[in-house]
């Protein structure tokens, strides 16, 4: 547990989760936002997946890089509806609600969405590179698709619960779906990270 909290990933991690706490509770982001940044954080994740897919000669041209990238975009998009239609599912309050100008200026303004970017890109760069160094250990393929797989399925099922705790106990919908999210998403990651040291990789610096 403390070697996984002393990790780089596990920092960069934090401070992407921080970006979003702080833009839900200091600079009340509007649902649809909230949902944007959830998305694009699996987007980068898939991004990396593939780049380790590349580096394996699992995928063998670009080609096939830009269609299997298309095509996992599209199951994001797909996240982003059902992330959608949960928030009107429970009944958003008005000072909330979502209306054209919201989906307009989703990702402005743009210094936020940069610094999150960085936050994210450094994460899932840092365990793609732990698998690309040690690509050769069994099972490395299966375990790095099957954890994108679980995460895609995760997000709309974390805020479909989410939303009837918060149902439950009368409070703010969409802060108590994003915190249980951030929750489930640590205890993922620390899942992942003793996955990667039972199969042996090690958990050093790779910068």
């Amino acid at each position: 547990m403390l070697e996984y909290a002393r990790h780089r990933s596990t920092i960069f991690s934090l401070l992407s989760d921080i970006i979003i706490l702080s833009g839900v509770f200091l600079a009340h982001w509007s649902p649809v936002r909230i949902i944007a940044f959830i998305c694009l954080d699996l987007e980068v994740r898939i991004f990396f997946c593939l780049v380790f897919m590349k580096a394996r000669k699992e995928i063998d041209t670009y080609a096939g890089f830009l269609a299997c990238l298309f095509l996992l975009s599209l199951f994001v998009l797909i996240d982003f509806y059902l992330l959608f239609s949960i928030s009107y599912e429970f009944f958003l309050e008005t000072s909330k609600s979502t209306d054209p100008e919201d989906i307009q200026k989703l990702f402005t303004p743009y210094y936020d969405v940069s610094f999150f970017l960085i936050c994210s890109g450094l994460y899932h760069y840092s365990i793609s590179a732990l698998f690309i160094k040690n690509a050769n250990k069994k099972g490395s393929d299966y375990y790095y698709l099957k954890n994108v797989v679980i995460n895609l399925l995760m997000v709309p099922l974390v805020f479909f619960v989410g939303g009837y705790v918060a149902l439950l106990f009368r409070s703010d919908i969409h802060a108590t779906c994003l915190i249980i999210f951030l929750v489930a998403k640590q205890l993922d990651q620390f899942r992942n990270f003793s996955g990667l040291k039972r199969m042996k990789i090690a958990s050093e610096n790779v910068f």
